[in-house]
């Protein structure tokens, strides 16, 4: 039978008792508080273990920006521990963009006041700007597109609050908009909605329409071409605004990577590869569904991983996030459900062999494989060659050199190299990877 604890503390005779199932114990007053203690750690450590004071471990562990010698150059802790920060972005044009849920102090003792979203750059400062923000995106090409609250008028029975998209610069200056919609500046171009409108165009950094026309949907530039969306069919523009594809695919146009872009054909199990001109280059096929056991895609983190012990259903997981664009010349290319590489003139350059792969960064190639018992990912170089073997359970493509990976004996992150050396001989609760020179580590204590 397990023990009811009750206290019935008498002041007057200085004695505790313990009320049990069968019996009470008497016992002094100094003996009954050590035991209530003891009961209240014995809980504490119970819950502790649980998880439910995780943060009281977190608190000591590292939050905040590292640079590429491993050193902790910006501690960002002291405005999480209010639970303030949602989400922290990796720092583009030397910003990261920080959604927090409290005020976050500027330099010179400016807030923002909207709380909603703030901008950090690289030496430690947020950034004091014109507007309040209620939200942004990250900096693109020397601007961010940011949600700003316009301003507030009050009517005869209600309030009025108007909250437009603006264009942010770098010295926090509100200036290029209102807009109802946005998208990152590219290439010195991006598409928006006036006010309105339901078409998008693009302006140029001054503010000037460039392309337009009844865009139903838009891509950004890249490679001098984008992709638009009318009358229900895709096709490509140049910067210019001139056509260089009429709309022709139902299925979606992707941005354009070293003058090659993608169009997935889900029902035909086909990619076709386009050049600058719209021409077809390569057609290949690809599985519309890709169903793997262990491997999981993370859209918070943007990253896969493995589940360690067992699959994530009963069944499978069905894969996304699939891998089209070209990079380093090569394009990832599938054949009797394995995956491998080839060239845009259809040459098989690293034989399908693995179970799931991605494109080559700075020369190394993510893959995948498992069996019925687990999936590991590994790298592997453009011949093919394993470098770094199938052994971790979470993996990012290499970034300014390195890699973020965890092994399965360690459930820690870790930097590595292109030879699979643990480059700053530490591991960290959480990272990720470096972008500007800088890499974000460290779990929110909420």
């Amino acid at each position: 039978m397990s023990i009811l604890f009750v206290l019935d503390t008498f002041y007057k005779s200085g004695n505790i008792k313990l009320v049990t199932g069968r019996a009470a114990i008497m016992m002094s007053k100094p003996l009954g508080s050590i035991l209530i203690a003891l009961v209240v750690l014995f809980g504490y450590c119970l819950l502790a273990n649980q998880g439910l004071f995780d943060w009281t471990t977190r608190k000591l562990e590292p939050f905040g920006f590292i640079n590429q010698k491993g050193n902790m150059i910006f501690n960002l802790r002291e405005f999480d521990k209010n639970g303030t920060f949602i989400t922290i972005s990796d720092f583009n044009d030397d910003f990261c963009r920080i959604s927090s849920l409290l005020p976050l102090p500027l330099k010179h003792g400016a807030r923002n006041e909207s709380a909603g979203c703030s901008y950090l750059n690289k030496r430690g400062e947020l950034l004091a700007t014109t507007a309040a923000l209620i939200s942004g995106r990250d900096f693109s090409d020397g601007l961010a597109g940011v949600y700003v609250l316009d301003n507030t008028q009050t009517l005869k029975d209600s309030t009025l609050v108007t909250r437009n998209w603006w264009y942010l610069n770098s010295n926090g200056k509100v200036s290029l908009g209102p807009f109802s919609e946005v998208q990152d500046f590219s290439e010195g171009l991006a598409a928006v909605k006036n006010i309105g409108d339901k078409y998008w165009r693009y302006i140029d950094k001054a503010g000037t329409e460039r392309c337009f026309g009844q865009f139903e949907d838009a891509t950004r530039f890249a490679c001098g071409r984008a992709a638009v969306y009318v009358n229900g069919k895709w096709g490509l523009i140049a910067s210019s605004g001139k056509t260089i594809l009429s709309p022709t695919y139902k299925d979606k146009i992707r941005p354009f990577h070293e003058n090659f872009t993608a169009v997935e054909m889900p029902s035909k199990n086909q990619v076709l590869y386009l050049n600058r001109d719209g021409q077809v280059q390569l057609s290949v096929h690809r599985s519309n569904s890709i169903h793997k056991k262990f491997l999981h895609y993370d859209p918070a983190k943007g990253i896969f991983s493995v589940q360690i012990d067992k699959p994530y259903n009963a069944s499978s997981v069905e894969i996304n996030e699939p891998s089209y664009d070209v990079s380093d010349g090569l394009i990832v290319i599938e054949k009797s459900g394995k995956f491998g590489y080839g060239d845009l003139n259809g040459n098989i350059v690293v034989t399908p062999r693995f179970d799931y792969c991605w494109p080559f960064s700075e020369g190394r190639a993510r893959v995948y494989r498992e069996n019925s018992e687990a999936g590991l990912f590994g790298y592997i170089d453009r011949l093919g060659n394993e470098i770094i073997p199938c052994k971790y359970i979470e993996a990012s493509t290499f970034s300014e050199g390195y890699a973020v990976v965890i092994e399965h004996d360690y459930l820690k992150s870790k930097y590595i190299d292109q030879t699979g050396r643990n480059v700053f001989n530490k591991t960290f609760p959480a990272a990720k990877s470096f972008h500007n020179g800088f890499a974000f580590v460290g779990r929110s204590l909420y």
